[in-house]
């Protein structure tokens, strides 16, 4: 979550308050990173059949 909330300018306290402001965020950014997997695990089995 530091990465994200550093991106966001956020820290120490201000990150808990906007996370009760808006749980909704950590559900996007788990979606995000498992999507991202998904197109990397793509790309490496496209990159082998090469």
């Amino acid at each position: 979550m530091s990465i994200a909330a550093n991106e966001y300018g956020y820290k120490g306290r201000e990150v808990a308050k906007y996370l009760r402001k808006d749980p909704a965020i950590i559900t996007r950014y788990l979606k995000e990173r498992n999507e991202l997997k998904k197109d990397a695990e793509k790309v490496f089995k496209f990159l082998k059949e090469q």
